[in-house]
């Protein structure tokens, strides 16, 4: 592998719940993030041989029965299931076990549980790994919020895609975005209602700026997931425009930034508009690839996606022929391709001369360790196997 590294200790190769990966600073402080220029120098050095490497020339053939045994020469394409490793590095949060522990007992306390099937289903998903992947860096003062709050969102997507019909995923949702902002009280009875209220108020508490970031962004998902027009998104553009806007990649930005509390200037924001961009169709088609079996097994056509599974997968097998095995294979060399474009507006960004501030660093390495973390997590959590 070339940046990712996964527990030795695991079972086929996957991580377990007490990661021992670290790459990077061990410290926590977003201001030791490692520099983006270094690291950058090394993926484009350390690149696997079968990608670096070029066919031999051979003299140009004189007739063709040369040009044939030229051609031959060449391996055959041989499809690939597993795609080549990221260059975004990963690392879990050091305190992902403690955070674990105390999560565990307040979401088994208090979450509405139908069974303890469901409930130990939960457990075994490690929802809670999702963010401590994913803000690696994040400050001790501010992960068990960030978790929790990213874990809640977990628990009510599952209850809006599999429980609810489209307009009662609305309202309820209508309901905790009124609650999230702080315009009225919640239903103590009611866990949707306190902890999506607690959760929000507790971060207000603590950064009210940065949190309205993460209520803005969680506002424009949520809705966006119940939005009618989603099902009429044909064809892969549109689909991924879609997907951009429903999926959770900029709700997780938002609280990347409130876990490292890093502000950027309107100015950075605005300039960091294509980064931001590729970041989220990246995260966006990783995470349909990686999704796509759990989504076909739990189908529903009675629910909000019709008749239709609404996944890039399946719109890519439609539009080219393709089997859902090689299209699987096909947005894998996309995503990678798109990789090195990141990593080149990320290193004409630093080296701009309108300068680059270390906080704005920090962010656009966040978002790398996003990308990286949510490839790592998707890849050993049982609620992306078939088998779960």
């Amino acid at each position: 592998m070339d940046a990712t590294v996964l527990c030795a200790s695991a079972p086929n190769g996957l991580p377990s719940k007490s990661p021992s990966v670290h790459i990077g600073p061990d410290s926590s402080s977003p201001d030791q993030l490692p520099s983006s220029n270094a690291e950058t120098e090394i993926r484009h050095t350390s690149e696997p041989n079968d990608i670096r490497e070029r066919p031999t020339a051979v003299s140009p053939p004189v007739n063709g029965a040369q040009a044939v045994s030229s051609a031959r020469r060449k391996d055959h394409y041989q499809p690939v299931d597993d795609a080549y490793s990221t260059r975004f590095a990963t690392k879990c949060h050091p305190d992902a076990d403690a955070v674990r522990a105390e999560l565990d007992a307040f979401f088994g306390k208090h979450w509405p549980w139908p069974s303890d099937n469901a409930r130990e289903k939960f457990l075994e998903a490690d929802l809670y790994g999702f963010a401590c992947w994913t803000c690696p860096f994040a400050r001790s003062d501010r992960i068990v919020d960030c978790v929790k709050l990213i874990t809640l969102f977990f628990l009510l997507d599952d209850l809006v895609e599999e429980e609810l019909s489209l307009e009662d995923g609305k309202a309820l949702y209508k309901r905790l975005i009124t609650l999230a902002e702080g315009r009225a009280q919640p239903d103590r009875t009611n866990p949707y209602e306190w902890i999506t209220y607690d959760v929000f108020a507790k971060m207000r508490a603590v950064d009210h700026d940065l949190t309205e970031a993460v209520f803005r962004a969680m506002a424009l998902c949520v809705t966006s997931q119940v939005d009618e027009e989603r099902n009429r998104s044909t064809g892969m553009r549109a689909l991924l425009q879609q997907r951009c806007k429903e999926s959770g990649a900029r709700f997780a930005s938002a609280v990347m930034a409130y876990a490292l509390d890093l502000r950027l200037s309107p100015s950075e924001v605005a300039s960091i508009t294509d980064i931001e961009e590729s970041y989220s169709k990246l995260a966006v088609v990783i995470n349909e690839i990686k999704s796509y079996d759990k989504e076909v097994r739990s189908f529903n056509p009675n629910q909000a996606g019709g008749g239709t599974i609404l996944n890039m997968v399946q719109t890519q097998a439609d539009d080219t022929g393709c089997s859902v095995a090689g299209a699987k294979r096909i947005l894998w060399v996309v995503c990678r391709e798109w990789e090195l474009e990141h990593l080149d507006l990320v290193a004409r960004r630093e080296a701009s001369s309108d300068g680059c501030s270390e906080t704005l660093k920090a962010y656009m390495k966040g978002l790398e360790y996003i990308m990286g973390g949510n490839e790592v997590w998707s890849g050993y959590t049982p609620r992306y196997q078939l088998s779960s």
